[in-house]
C-alpha cells in the first residue's frame, strides 16, 4: 500500500504534469510562428497562386505603352511600330478611349494598299480590329490569366474601368508570369 504523502506527491506530479502540458498548448503554437517570423522563415511557402491571387491588372500592367491615333496615317503607324516593342499597338481616340488594336499581320496586310499610293488616304482608325477582349485595371489576376490561358490570348489592353473605354495600360503574358516568377523566388528567399 501507499502512504499519504506518497499519495500527495503522485497528485502533485499528474497537476503538474497537466498543467505544463496544457500551457504548451496555449503558448506553444504562438510561440513557434514568432519564432519563425525572427527568424525570417515565414512566407518561404508561397505558391504561383498565392501571389495571383494577390495581384489586380493594375498591379502588372504596362502604363509606358506605345499607343496609335486614329487619325495616323500608315508610314507614321511603320515608325511607331519601328520604336516599340510589341507586336500589337492600340488605337486611340483623342481623348485616349480605345478604339481597337493593330498588330504587324494587320500592317502587313495594309503593305499591300501602300503600292498603291494610298499612304494618306489609309488611317489608324481604318485598320484597327475592334478589341473584343479587353481587362480592367482593378479585375483580379486570376480572372486576368485565366482569359489569357482559356482564349490563348498573349496580349490585352487595359481600360481604367467597365463603364470607360480610357486606355489606362496594356497586358503581355509572358510579361505577366515573368514577374509572378520572380515574385515566388523572392519570397522563398531565392532571389
Amino acid at each position: 500500500m501507499v502512504g499519504p504523502e506518497a499519495a500527495k506527491i503522485g497528485l502533485v506530479v499528474i497537476n503538474v504534469i497537466a498543467a505544463t502540458t496544457f500551457i504548451v498548448q496555449i503558448i506553444g503554437p504562438p510561440s513557434v510562428k514568432l519564432g519563425i517570423k525572427k527568424a525570417g522563415e515565414m512566407w518561404r511557402d508561397v505558391t504561383e497562386n498565392d501571389i495571383i491571387e494577390s495581384y489586380k491588372v493594375g498591379d502588372v500592367m504596362r502604363k509606358d505603352f506605345s499607343v496609335i491615333k486614329e487619325e495616323m496615317p500608315i508610314y507614321s503607324i511603320v515608325d511607331t511600330f519601328k520604336n516599340s516593342d510589341s507586336y500589337h499597338i492600340c488605337v486611340v481616340d483623342k481623348n485616349k478611349n480605345l478604339l481597337g488594336i493593330i498588330s504587324l499581320g494587320e500592317l502587313r496586310s495594309a503593305f499591300m494598299e501602300q503600292e498603291l499610293d494610298l499612304n494618306n488616304l489609309v488611317l489608324a482608325g481604318d485598320m484597327a480590329e475592334p478589341a473584343t477582349r479587353v481587362l480592367y485595371a482593378g479585375q483580379p489576376l486570376k480572372e486576368a490569366i485565366e482569359i489569357f490561358r482559356r482564349k490563348e490570348l498573349d496580349f490585352m489592353p487595359v481600360l481604367k474601368d467597365a463603364a470607360s473605354r480610357e486606355l489606362v495600360g496594356v497586358t503581355h503574358y509572358r510579361s505577366i508570369m515573368k514577374k509572378i516568377d520572380k515574385e515566388l523566388l523572392s519570397r522563398r528567399g531565392n532571389f
